[in-house]
């Protein structure tokens, strides 16, 4: 039997620096995030080498999927959020194949921009071998997956056969704009 980590994250020095300078609120982040910003914790998750593959034979994992953790890049601006999304999935696909018997990958999405992440969404999939893709919460203008932007992204997931994991990130206070579309199975 494999032990698999289905959320372990992975972080790259240009995400980081964009999260940092972003200046989020912090009801938008909340305090659990805090927990990222050590240095010993920002040391481990740039990690995708011998050190990360050490820790993972201490603790018994045989594969970890790797992702960026929240607030990923769902609360940047859209061009950033496009071009640090690529990254990411880029330099996830490369520890994938370096190490395939050990690590795959869950896509990051630059959710800011829908169309974008459609196409990163088939790029990453497609091209680059991710088993599917984490969504970190909400967009900066608290557009969830229920809104109908997304209908074109689901539908995508869906034709390609591939799974979304979504990470709850603290939710802002109602703002009157959030979407109310998703309704409760009665």
């Amino acid at each position: 039997m494999k032990i698999i980590g289905l959320e372990e994250h992975f972080m790259t020095p240009e995400l980081e620096l964009a999260q940092a300078t972003n200046a989020l609120p912090p009801e938008q982040v909340g305090s659990f995030f805090q927990l990222f910003k050590s240095r010993p914790v920002q040391e481990r998750l740039l990690d995708l080498g011998d050190d990360r593959l050490r820790q993972m034979d201490l603790l018994g994992l045989d594969v970890m999927v790797l992702s960026i953790p929240a607030p990923g890049v769902e609360l940047l601006a859209p061009a950033p959020a496009v071009a640090l999304a690529r990254q990411a999935n880029d330099r996830l696909a490369a520890a994938v194949r370096a190490h395939p018997d050990r690590y795959a990958a869950w896509a990051a999405l630059p959710t800011p921009d829908p169309a974008a992440a459609v196409a990163e969404l088939q790029r990453a999939v497609q091209e680059l071998g991710c088993c599917g893709a984490l969504i970190n919460g909400c967009t900066a203008d608290n557009k969830y997956l229920d809104h109908p932007d997304f209908r074109p992204l689901l539908a995508l997931a869906a034709q390609l056969g591939c799974p979304f994991t979504c990470t709850r990130r603290c939710r802002p206070p109602p703002c009157g704009r959030c979407t109310t579309t998703a309704s409760a199975p009665r």
